[in-house]
């Protein structure tokens, strides 16, 4: 018979998303460590600054009393909010060669590719259509210009976006 054992399992932090009748539907931290992404049941995808903490205090005055003090991880305060997709995001993926490039897919059956570093307002770089709802995406992590996208209908498709980002960031 084998057991499993936990030593310690604690939670560093908790916070509410104020998104009025929206939950949760999926979350996502950054292949830098930047930022986490969580996609939202209204179609918005939230962004939180990620801002680490300090071990070494963590480590040298642990007890339960001052746990807090030191293990912030996340700034509390979104980021930015991202508007396009008009149904719950199911699915959220980043970028391993340009940590800025964030996708989302959503039961409004599009996938949306984003440049997190642009304002609010111009960050979304295209949407591409589907035939039913989408439920994954994925970057590929061999080539900086590639993802794949899942969906009800059953298929999986691979997409190019090369050229795409070549115009988006030659008219911008």
């Amino acid at each position: 018979e084998q057991k499993k054992y936990l030593k310690t399992l604690l939670e560093l932090q908790h916070f509410f998303i104020d998104e009025i009748g929206s939950a949760i539907r999926v979350i996502k931290i950054s292949e830098d460590g930047k930022y986490l992404s969580a996609g939202m049941q209204c179609g918005k995808i939230i962004l939180f600054e990620i801002i680490g903490y300090d071990f070494t205090k963590f480590e040298a005055s642990y007890n339960a009393k001052n746990v807090m003090k030191y293990l912030n991880f996340i700034n509390e305060k979104p980021f930015k909010t991202l508007t396009g997709h008009s149904q719950d995001v199911l699915g959220l993926d980043w970028s391993t060669f340009d940590y800025n490039l964030l996708l989302s897919c959503s039961t409004d059956k599009f996938v949306i590719l984003w440049d997190v570093s642009l304002s609010e307002e111009n960050c979304k770089i295209q949407s591409f259509d589907h035939e039913n709802i989408v439920t994954c995406v994925s970057f590929s992590p061999t080539d900086k210009f590639k993802f794949a996208s899942g969906c009800l209908d059953k298929f999986i498709r691979i997409w190019d976006f090369r050229e795409i980002l070549d115009k988006f960031y030659n008219n911008n």
